[in-house]
């Protein structure tokens, strides 16, 4: 059964649908993932079937000293 999954950032100008999740999921728990996400650990999943429905141009990527690259959504003042 194939599912579509929506989602969007906290201020809902980025919009983007997914059709699935990957099975193995990790937790992980390094300074980054804390700092990112706010709590001790971070949790990541790969995605199937990822589109961009709207807001792709307020994407913003940053790139860490370690080579991870993080990305947010801009804030509409600074577009």
């Amino acid at each position: 059964m194939n599912h579509t999954y929506k989602g969007a950032c906290l201020c809902h100008q980025i919009t983007f649908v997914v059709n699935g999740f990957n099975e193995k999921a990790a937790n992980c728990h390094c300074t980054m993932c804390q700092k990112f996400h706010g709590a001790a650990f971070g949790t990541l999943v790969s995605v199937s079937g990822l589109k961009w429905v709207s807001g792709v141009e307020l994407i913003k990527d940053f790139t860490a000293e370690n080579g991870t690259t993080r990305s947010f959504a801009k804030s509409v003042a600074q577009v």
